[in-house]
């Protein structure tokens, strides 16, 4: 397998991410009135589970955009109390339940 065979499989396989589940997002991200850059404190949330979301880690695993933004987009989250602090540049979600 080489690396185009590898992107074309996980370009098809996120193809009904795009067709299903971001409309879907996007109506609830609407419907909760969640700041723009929602897409990078969420993806952090299915990424990371229970550990801290750190912006090194998550651009690690997602290199797109700005570290500048991305930490923007967690500080955003943290204001609003989607995600809390750990005090130390890390970031994780409230416990529910």
């Amino acid at each position: 397998m080489n690396l185009n065979s590898i992107w074309s499989a996980l370009e098809e396989s996120f193809e009904p991410l795009g067709s299903y589940g971001f409309p879907a997002m996007g109506k609830i991200a609407t419907e909760l009135s969640l700041e723009p850059g929602w897409m990078t404190w969420i993806a952090g949330i299915w990424l990371f589970g229970s550990e801290p979301i750190t912006t090194t880690k998550y651009m690690y695993m997602l290199p797109y955009g700005l570290a500048s933004t991305n930490e923007e987009h967690f500080a955003s989250a943290v204001k609003r109390g989607y995600l809390l602090s750990d005090g130390k540049n890390g970031f994780f979600p409230p416990k529910t339940g």
